[in-house]
């Protein structure tokens, strides 16, 4: 069965009882989560690009904000956070990363000489925004904001050695975590047990799609007899 909040409305007759309860398919348990998945979210818009830009450096507004919305649902929910950075990315991954590297130092570049020459800034909007967008990205100053963060709220986080989805897997299969929070659907498919896959931190509820594998696989979610599959065949 999938649910698709971390918290529920309770259907009690008890007038005493809460209105929003935790979810019973997550509650108690420890949930590892993609620390880059919560950063990328937070700084998708126009208003942490331009943050990003700023001379000196500030935090940005939409890193706390994510951030501690995250907290929040988790202690509502009674989960247990488990943070997971980023490491080294692995070697298969060096093409991908190199272009996104020098596409976001391209729009530096242009976004520097915009900036240089001066001028009525607001008649190139137009220009400058698109470039703002594509500059931004999870630097180590945002890195040690957000960890800043969850260590003061008293969140575990670990650095992984290498991407963090392989940790994540690794965390689940030796018992460290009971699930993992992440977009990346290869996680459930790679043997996750309970994936929580895109919450958005922004809603009364904490929409998202939660993944049990042993419902999963029962309902023959795949195709007719994928009850049947094993992690292999999956």
């Amino acid at each position: 069965q999938c649910v698709d909040t971390l918290l529920i409305e309770s259907t009690s007759d008890n007038p005493d009882a809460p209105a929003i309860i935790a979810n019973p398919r997550i509650t108690g348990k420890r949930i590892g989560v993609d620390l880059s998945v919560i950063l990328h979210v937070a700084l998708g818009n126009i208003i942490s690009a331009g943050e990003f830009q700023s001379i000196p450096k500030v935090p940005i507004t939409k890193v706390n904000e994510a951030c501690e919305k995250l907290i929040a649902f988790a202690r509502r929910a009674n989960i247990t956070l488990v943070i997971c950075a980023d490491g080294r990315y692995h070697k298969y991954k060096g093409s991908v990363n190199k272009s996104r590297s020098s596409s976001r130092l391209e729009a530096q570049r242009k976004l520097d000489m915009i900036f240089k020459a001066g001028g009525d800034i607001a008649s190139k909007m137009d220009e400058i925004k698109p470039l703002l967008t594509k500059a931004v990205f999870v630097s180590e100053q945002v890195l040690e904001q957000a960890q800043q963060i969850f260590r003061r709220n008293k969140v575990e986080v670990h650095c992984a050695s290498h991407e963090a989805d392989f940790q994540l897997l690794y965390w689940e299969r030796k018992g460290f975590t009971h699930g993992t929070m992440s977009v990346d659907s290869d996680i459930f498919v790679l043997g996750s047990k309970l994936f929580i896959d895109n919450l958005k931190v922004g809603t009364k509820l904490g929409d998202c799609k939660i993944l049990c594998r042993e419902d999963v696989m029962k309902a023959n979610a795949f195709m007719d007899g994928s009850s049947k599959w094993t992690d292999e065949d999956l």
